[in-house]
């Protein structure tokens, strides 16, 4: 009687269907680009996240440019973690093949609408200009909004495309490092 109970029990385990194998799947690598740098204080357009702070009337340019052409209004966008003394800075050129079309240009410059300064009578050339932003005009731990207004622009005759300035860097730097307008 022993031996069947030990036959039964072997007879019982081995019925039992043996497990399926699968192979592992196939190994891929992801690749999600470069981490996300988050907006900061100030852009310079060789950056490689630059696109990131435009708003709105800036051209998208090569990935390795230096500097991206304007419509009239550029607009830009910045994250400010605290309302401290800054200043507004921007580096562009003014084309001389635009600028025999247009002559001196006015740029005007708001921040989260407001009027922050002007620059006048603008010639063809490189210009690096900068304002002094009250505290009272920045949003602390949130987006803040640069618009420049070009009074006058290049109009292509042939497509009416039209090219303001050539935008190479802006944004915010600690009050007291820039020129003062």
């Amino acid at each position: 009687m022993r031996g069947w109970g030990l036959l039964l029990l072997l007879f019982g385990t081995g019925c039992t269907p043996v497990p399926q194998w699968y192979p592992l799947p196939y190994q891929r690598v992801l690749n999600v680009g470069a981490d996300p740098v988050g907006l900061g204080e100030f852009v310079a357009f060789s950056q490689r996240a630059a696109q990131e702070y435009v708003v709105a009337d800036i051209l998208e340019g090569a990935p390795n440019d230096v500097w991206r052409w304007t419509n009239q209004n550029p607009t830009l966008r910045f994250f400010l973690l605290e309302p401290q003394a800054w200043n507004f800075q921007v580096n562009f050129v003014l084309a001389e093949s635009t600028w025999k079309s247009t002559g001196p240009v006015r740029l005007r410059v708001l921040l989260n609408g407001q009027l922050l300064g002007q620059a006048t009578g603008m010639a063809q050339g490189r210009h690096e200009k900068s304002w002094a932003v009250p505290p009272a005009l920045i949003k602390p731990k949130a987006e803040n909004i640069i618009r420049l207004e070009l009074d006058k622009v290049f109009v292509a005759p042939g497509d009416g495309a039209k090219l303001g300035m050539i935008l190479e860097a802006a944004g915010f730097r600690k009050l007291g490092s820039g020129n003062n307008e």
